[in-house]
């Protein structure tokens, strides 16, 4: 280890510099020793083979040991980046919480007993390799530099789809009345509603918006069963068009249960109470992803890497041991997290499955839609939505799932179809008595309210034959009342019309079947003859307001509203004459956005990664992303493009970040976060080259020192290049730049601090490797003078360089 400089011998040092003789320093007696004892990559959890999410929020922790020393020291570090075997363009990156104390023995349950990193995930096979205590303004000298790397992988980060969750604001009321009574928008909306989801759900993003229809009224009681709600939003996300995967209702306040959803299915719905909404939530999703309950503990510790949870309840990053699954019954927000087994069943479920993985769906021309309740205590069956829809994907059966009902297609009495069906889960009870768990902790058949829903879509014909009847029964030993249904002679008769004022639009009809038989109407409306958003569902009521302001702007002469009116297996559609183009309403909304990570008055050290995730959401154009989402800080401008994007380069200080959200009419949003970056030495990484004086001549000799920064714990090398070859030549140092004409040539370290002998090879070239930093600040001055007979006064000199030690 060759050193340059030193402050308490620097004469002596210099001389050793200038003879290319390397000066090993013998560790001082009682210096320390540090390691990377164990590294782990984290996205939600880690079992040491967990799949792993390209895109997506990581943090690798660090485990550190110090050997020798007196205390615990503080240091820092970094880590590389590699994607088969290359090194990626934002590689390295700093620590996320350091210099801090090296601890033993190290406890995961504590964030800051490992030196974490946090990043997004590239794509491929990755492999890491962390650096402790590296050179820079932290290093801590230390008696072994060989033993301060380990790496990790390469492990596979895949990309995987990206679901669509539209949300419902349920307008609750029960006892009837004029009063909107709607959840807190606050509670339900992205970055605050979705925070469980995002925390543990395999995905590096998903588009989680409000429906397009602003809210959905909801008169009947959910006091038991929220059974029916299920039944209509499974009809409204089949009117949608676009539809997206799943479909939630949050309902305002407490309920006696937690929510409630269709095993394998699309829809769920929930409460809003803060201690637990989040939660439930991420819960009867799980439900949708064909789930059911458990009663698992976790047994590892999680990591909550953009700290979703810390709104609404303020929990901690790190997740301990104890915590329950998701799918554990009952569950307030700050007990769950998520155990491998639901963690990996959904890395293989469609919604966010490999890209290269997306199945091919089938959609039918028509098909029938039917939901209904059974009563498991009686085995009573109820229809609520029976009707034909257009371009809808028919019910698949779940092998996993057990079916207690039968679906049965029926033309001219014979069966054409038979389909198991799943039912919607019971009641996510609130607080979980006994009776209401079985052995394994699950929701036992008993459950308070016995109703369930179910439903499923079949084709309306079979094999050439128009399916006229339907029938529910049991399977196994359920209780079933059977139940069928057939079509009557008459289809029913209807007309619709329109009347704008404004920007409001009353929608009136009349129904009429001959058979007597009751009907009922689903309205949905379509801003263009493509895109389609239910309005109203399963009612029988003859008129509705609409305020189309709200709604995804009609293009004239293309918008309409249509009415599905059914007796059950007859249904007519029946549109509205065209809608005009309204000025000054309906006529362009601004995008929706909001940001998601980092919430407001948060702190990053300067060199952190600092993740910038927001939504992205416009009615007209659906999905933002990309350039259509830009984030600037007010101090240092652009930083970022895309919803889930990061930067590692705010200056130290205060800043406003905003993310705006612009459409293809050119309409903006933004949403802003304060954040504060506290200034930190940071590792050095780059090559840096002292600065070069010039001076040189009457040759062409180049003199180079480049590497470390040459602060502690940093190398350099010097060379020197295109000098006249097996030439002697004399290294000069000094501390002063006082350039002096010398042989033809100007010496510029004067007065002479040093001059040591050395000999260039025969290609003109001397190299002196491994010249270490430290014992700053100080700066010299250097430059080589070459015996070059070719020379009029037989010299020649190097360039001079200024050598600064920080």
């Amino acid at each position: 280890m060759t050193h340059l400089l030193s402050l308490s011998r620097p004469i002596t040092m210099l001389t050793a510099v200038a003879a290319g003789i390397s000066l090993w320093s013998a560790p001082a007696v009682g210096q320390a020793d540090f390691s990377v004892t164990a590294l782990e990559a984290v996205q939600t959890i880690q079992t040491g083979s967990t799949s792993m999410t390209a895109g997506r929020s990581t943090m690798v922790r660090a485990s550190l040991r110090q050997t020798g020393g007196v205390g615990n020291e503080v240091v820092d570090g970094l880590m590389r980046i590699f994607v088969g075997g290359v090194e990626t363009a934002d590689s390295p990156i700093f620590s996320d919480n350091g210099p801090l104390d090296v601890v033993s023995p190290v406890n995961k349950g504590i964030e800051d007993h490992t030196l974490n990193f946090i990043f997004l995930a590239p794509a491929g096979n990755v492999t890491y390799t962390v650096e402790v205590n590296p050179a820079g303004p932290n290093f801590v000298p230390e008696s072994n530099l060989a033993n301060n790397q380990r790496s990790l992988g390469p492990t596979n980060y895949v990309e995987r789809n990206v679901p669509e969750m539209a949300y419902a604001p349920i307008d609750y009321r029960p006892s009837g009345g004029p009063t909107p009574n709607l959840p807190d928008n606050a509670l339900i909306e992205p970055g605050v509603g979705d925070n469980f989801i995002q925390g543990i759900y395999p995905g590096k993003d998903w588009f989680y918006h409000r429906q397009d229809a602003p809210t959905k009224l909801w008169t009947s009681s959910l006091s038991g069963t929220g059974s029916n709600l299920l039944n209509s939003l499974a009809t409204d996300i089949n009117f949608m068009v676009p539809k997206p995967d799943f479909l939630y209702g949050w309902v305002p306040g407490s309920l006696p249960y937690n929510g409630q959803a269709f095993i394998s299915g699309e829809v769920s719905m929930g409460n809003t109470q803060p201690i637990r909404h989040q939660r439930t939530f991420a819960h009867e999703v799980g439900h949708n992803t064909g789930l059911q309950h458990n009663n698992t503990t976790v047994f590892l510790f999680g990591v909550d890497v953009e700290h979703h949870l810390a709104i609404t309840e303020n929990l901690s990053k790190i997740k301990p041991t104890t915590q329950k699954d998701i799918m554990a019954a009952g569950l307030l927000t700050q007990a769950a997290w998520v155990a491998s087994p639901s963690y990996e069943s959904w890395m293989i479920d469609p919604e966010w499955a490999p890209t290269s993985l997306a199945p091919a769906t089938l959609t039918l021309d028509e098909g029938l839609f039917i939901a209904g309740t059974w009563n498991r205590l009686t085995g009573a069956i109820e229809f609520t939505d029976v009707l034909t829809m257009p371009n809808v994907e028919p019910t698949t059966v779940d092998p996993n799932v057990p079916a207690e009902l039968v679906l049965r297609t029926l033309s001219a009495g014979d069966v054409m179809t038979s389909l198991p069906i799943t039912t919607v889960t019971s009641a996510d009870c609130v607080v979980c008595s006994p009776e209401q768990l079985d052995e394994n902790g699950s929701d036992a058949v008993s459950t308070p309210d016995p109703i369930i829903g179910f439903m499923a879509i079949v084709p309306t014909t079979v094999e050439g034959r128009t399916i006229d009847g339907f029938e529910i029964d049991r399977t196994g030993s359920a209780r079933v009342l059977p139940r069928r249904v057939e079509r009557s002679s008459s289809q029913p008769e209807a007309a619709v019309s329109v009347e704008t004022v404004g920007t409001t639009a009353t929608i009136s009809w009349e129904g009429l079947d001959a058979d007597g038989d009751d009907l009922r109407y689903y309205l949905r409306y379509s801003s263009d003859g493509e895109k389609f958003t239910p309005v109203m569902s399963g009612a029988s009521v003859t008129e509705w307001r609409v305020d189309i302001s709200k709604l995804a702007r009609p293009v004239a002469g293309q918008a309409f509203f249509e009415l599905f009116v059914t007796d059950g297996l007859n249904t007519t559609t029946v549109r509205t004459d065209p809608l005009p183009s309204f000025a000054g309403g309906g006529g362009g909304n601004d995008p929706w956005v909001e940001i998601l990570t980092p919430d407001n008055n948060l702190s990053y050290l300067r060199g952190a990664t600092v993740v910038l995730h927001s939504s992205g959401w416009d009615i007209e154009d659906r999905g933002l992303s990309g350039s259509s989402i830009q984030w600037t800080s007010n101090v240092d401008g652009a930083i970022g493009s895309g919803r889930v994007t990061a930067t590692t380069t705010l200056s130290p200080g205060a800043h406003v970040l905003t993310v705006t959200a612009t459409d293809s009419d050119g309409n903006t949003t933004i949403d802003t976060a304060d954040v504060t970056i506290i200034d930190r030495g940071l590792p050095d990484v780059g090559e840096v080259c002292q600065t070069d004086l010039g001076f040189g001549g009457p040759g062409v000799a180049e003199l180079m020192l480049c590497g470390g920064n040459l602060s502690a714990g940093t190398f350099a090398e010097l060379t020197l290049t295109d000098a006249a070859p097996n030439a002697m030549a004399f290294l000069v140092v000094g501390l002063s730049n006082n350039p002096t004409p010398t042989k033809g040539g100007m010496l510029v370290p004067v007065p002479v601090l040093s001059i040591s002998n050395v000999t260039t090879d025969g290609n003109g070239a001397l190299t002196i490797p491994n010249i270490a930093g430290g014992a700053g600040p100080l700066t010299a001055y250097v430059q080589v003078a070459i015996i070059d007979g070719s020379q009029q006064f037989g010299f020649d000199f190097s360039n001079a360089l200024e050598v600064v030690l920080p």
